[in-house]
């Protein structure tokens, strides 16, 4: 993929954007009629006053670079499905993540559960960009315009309360990891033998326990508040204030050691 050093932006279209539209949708398929050798696919045949029909109940995304239409990509919502269709991208701007940019535009802005759309058989490069972006195929069938065979693919997505508590069980068991490595180094600093021993383990025991009960909750309120789709650097920092408690304490037992 060339990198992207385009300035486009990514927005509503609108009705009067029909003939450009419908354009960018005969040139960006094009392609996929000579692959197919069937001009008569609906990307190619579409007419003006179908695409206005769909401003009713599709969302129309436009990527929009120096006032110019360069890609576009529709998702119709239907009971909590997203059903994602005529993803296209003018040929000249190809492979620089713009159709990658439409698709996480077009589950941003319809907030389905679930996503469905087709693809050819023979179009790999498409289907590629939607096994990258968390599709898999379903199943295979007849297209109606021909014998072209298309696959069905779909993508489950998790709620955000699910994906914090998974999230939050992962963060949660790698700190616990990382929590009795740096136990383990507090306790090779107290002899064994001195005075400070007892009351060093009872302390850390304790402060475990309390540990054990607040953190889960703590990384997994952080997480659904203000940490979903990014890393928890919330949840590490408390980790890193947890750490730097201990060693502060190991330090101060070992230096009071007689």
């Amino acid at each position: 993929m060339k990198k992207s050093n385009l300035n486009y932006r990514i927005i509503r279209a609108v009705p009067e954007d029909v003939d450009e539209l419908l354009a960018l949708g005969k040139a960006a398929y094009q392609i996929e009629a000579e692959r197919y050798n069937n001009f008569k696919i609906p990307q190619i045949k579409e007419t003006g006053k179908e695409l206005q029909e769909q401003f009713k109940d599709h969302i129309i995304l436009k990527a929009v670079f120096n006032g110019k239409i360069i890609g576009s990509v529709r998702v119709c919502k239907k009971n909590g499905i997203g059903h994602i269709a005529r993803l296209a991208v003018l040929p000249d701007y190809r492979c620089r993540g713009i159709g990658t940019a439409l698709m996480l535009e077009a589950e941003k802005h319809s907030k389905c559960r679930r996503y469905e759309l087709f693809t050819g058989t023979k179009s790999i490069s498409n289907i590629k960009l939607y096994e990258k972006l968390g599709y898999s195929i379903s199943k295979k069938e007849k297209y109606g315009c021909g014998d072209i065979e298309v696959f069905f693919m779909e993508k489950a997505v998790l709620s955000n309360f699910k994906r914090g508590i998974l999230a939050g069980a992962v963060i949660f068991a790698a700190a616990q990891v990382i929590s009795f490595g740096y136990e383990f180094i507090i306790m090779a600093l107290i002899s064994p033998g001195t005075e400070t021993t007892s009351a060093a383990l009872f302390m850390m025991i304790t402060v475990k326990i309390m540990d054990w009960i607040c953190k889960p909750f703590s990384h997994f309120w952080l997480l659904y508040k203000n940490m979903i789709g990014s890393f928890p650097y919330k949840g590490l920092l408390l980790d890193l204030i947890n750490l730097l408690g201990w060693l502060w304490i190991g330090f101060k037992i070992n230096s009071g050691k007689k």
